[in-house]
């Protein structure tokens, strides 16, 4: 029966094609490890990303292991051949070039196991108390509020977030693109945490004046035919899209990520023509992802072979409210734009715990609906022998299997 219900979905939605760069979903499987630096996670200090507690002892181990060949042979072995690779985290390439012939190591290590590696570059940060020490003149690369204070990562006192604006900024980011494919060996770039709250920095409100006054008849449009003294819309609770400096600033953001991200596509291309080029940014159906992140995500899909996503939509049904979760419509979307995409239910990240029976829900929505199936868990380190857990690897390994054959046998479904 339950054959038979996987069947019927993946009819419903047509057939699964190969989309861009050749990349088809149904040959792909994805899993996270080591993608974060050893400095990330002791600056963090506390339980953080992929569930690892930023202050363990074991980390230094844990690195060794995973850059090691028996860690892309366990994923050979599992069927897994995508993933993430630690690259450039924001704290500056003099800082994170200390890290790079292990990072080399492992990327050898995975083509050496059919693994394909993107390099993990970040899009939303600099570690100033680092990156200073490179780039002088970092303040002037910064984001600003509109209070005029710099702007922090999801808050973090020690992570500016970038001025997307800033010419020094783009083309640094250019370089790092080009030593991760030159010199490291990697097969793409993956964009994190693209997003970008509206800045406010002299160079910003200079550039919204001047993106005014370059449009046609502005009185008709705007009321005003000198428009050299308008400036960006502050965030309030209530402000109307029907305000037409509000729309306009609104398409001006949205075009400045565009064009930074069509400027680092270029480049990864000339570097390597078969470069795959992809990005974390915010959940497709967001609405406010113009407002507060500077995002349309079918334009900003444009510059990219590949989407990824995070969501907490672990899929599931709540018999309280009477609400299922899922991913379904991001992935249909993504989909119909002929765009593989890793769409993550942060449920499944390893920061606690799942129920084992729960644990093939993400895996087949993904196959079924077009996405990337994706692991975020069995490769996760555990304080054991090893590191990683062997009662749970051994109790996954059937299921995987028989994802795999259900992939095979629908294949032309």
């Amino acid at each position: 029966m339950r054959d038979g219900l996987i069947f019927f979905a993946m009819a419903s939605v047509g057939p699964l094609v190969a989309v861009a760069a050749d990349l088809n979903p149904l040959d792909m499987r994805w899993t996270f490890g080591a993608h974060e630096p050893y400095t990330m996670y002791r600056r963090v200090g506390e339980r953080c990303t992929g569930g690892i507690q930023g202050n363990a002892r074991w980390m230094p181990e844990w690195f060794r292991w995973w850059d090691s060949e028996d860690c892309p042979k366990l994923m050979e072995e599992l069927g897994l051949n995508w993933l993430l690779c630690r690259f450039y985290k924001g704290m500056g390439w003099e800082e994170e070039k200390k890290d790079f012939p292990n990072v080399k190591r492992f990327v050898r290590n995975c083509h050496a196991n059919g693994v394909t590696a993107l390099a993990y570059v970040q899009f939303s940060t600099l570690y100033f108390e680092t990156m200073k020490l490179e780039i002088p003149d970092l303040d002037d690369w910064a984001q600003v509020d509109e209070r005029g204070e710099k702007r922090y990562w999801n808050g973090y006192y020690f992570r500016w977030m970038p001025c997307v604006t800033c010419e020094a900024w783009q083309a640094y980011i250019e370089r790092i693109c080009e030593i991760a494919l030159a010199e490291g060996g990697f097969d793409g770039i993956m964009f994190d945490n693209v997003f970008v709250p509206a800045c406010y920095c002299e160079r910003c409100e200079r550039k919204f004046a001047e993106h005014l006054a370059s449009l046609p008849d502005p009185a008709r449009r705007f009321g005003f035919s000198d428009l050299r003294g308008i400036c960006q819309p502050r965030p309030k609770e209530k402000t109307s899209v029907q305000d037409p400096v509000y729309q306009e600033w609104l398409r001006w953001r949205v075009g400045n990520v565009n064009a930074a991200m069509a400027r680092f596509r270029r480049k990864i291309k000339s570097v390597k023509p078969d470069a795959i080029v992809s990005a974390n940014a915010q959940p497709f159906r967001a609405s406010a992802n113009a407002e507060k992140f500077s995002l349309e995500m079918i334009s900003f899909g444009e510059n990219l072979d590949l989407f990824m996503m995070q969501s907490d939509s672990f899929p599931a049904y709540e018999r309280e409210s009477g609400i299922v979760v899922n991913r379904v419509r991001d992935l249909k979307i993504a989909a119909e734009l002929g765009k593989p995409i890793v769409a993550l239910c942060d449920a499944n990240a390893g920061q606690y715990d799942i129920d084992e029976r729960e644990y093939m829900r993400p895996l087949v929505e993904d196959l079924i609906w077009r996405g990337i199936p994706t692991d975020r868990t069995v490769m996760s380190p555990k304080r054991v022998p090893g590191f990683i857990d062997r009662k749970r690897l051994e109790a996954r390994k059937p299921q995987m299997a028989e994802l795999n054959r259900l992939a095979a046998e629908h294949r032309d479904v």
